[in-house]
């Protein structure tokens, strides 16, 4: 039974079993590699799996690994072989079937997707400024539209710049609510035939 993760965010930690059919962890050891078109991690050296005590393996992979990859498409290589035994020289290295993974940002899984254009995240993140409600990511993001530290206490500017992208936001989320047919005030609806 094998349930390797199909996508990994950066900085988690995963782990998983493993049964190979003619492969006990009493006899062999599994290792892996994350592999996509520029890089292996680990550079170097492989993620070894454990014994779990039923001729089967257990595999993790630590926040400060995940950390370190880049977002993107990796192939996740496996092979047993005897312990100890030298990797490429060694003739009883059997192959794990291949497993594609997608690593994602950190965050990634923990909130919904943001489909909002970039007019939309920045209307909003000055409406909850302005409101005093905005969260660490949406004042990054008013600091840097205003290009001043402590923008969420000058209200001028906060203004001027929910103001900049008000229209914008609102024809995305009305081109947006159109495609999806719903009826809008003020809009009329017309089939010609």
């Amino acid at each position: 039974m094998s349930t390797e993760p199909k996508v990994i965010e950066k900085g988690m930690s995963y782990a998983w079993s493993k049964q190979i059919e003619g492969r006990s962890s009493d006899t062999y050891e599994l290792k892996y590699r994350l592999v996509n078109s520029l890089n292996c991690y680990p550079a170097g050296d492989y993620v070894t799996a454990s014994a779990d005590g039923s001729g089967g393996y257990d595999v993790a992979l630590d926040p400060v690994f995940t950390a370190s990859l880049a977002a993107g498409d990796y192939q996740l290589a496996g092979f047993t072989q005897l312990p100890g035994a030298v990797a490429e020289a060694d003739q009883d290295r059997e192959p794990v079937p291949v497993v594609t993974v997608t690593v994602r940002e950190a965050g990634f899984g923990t909130t919904a997707q943001d489909y909002r254009t970039f007019a939309e995240r920045m209307f909003d993140a000055a409406e909850a400024a302005l409101e005093a409600r905005a969260d660490a990511q949406e004042l990054d993001l008013v600091r840097s539209a205003i290009g001043d530290s402590s923008a969420e206490r000058n209200t001028a500017k906060l203004v001027a710049l929910r103001d900049r992208w008000r229209i914008e936001a609102m024809q995305a989320r009305r081109a947006r609510a159109l495609a999806r047919g719903e009826q809008i005030p003020n809009t009329l609806a017309v089939r010609f035939s």
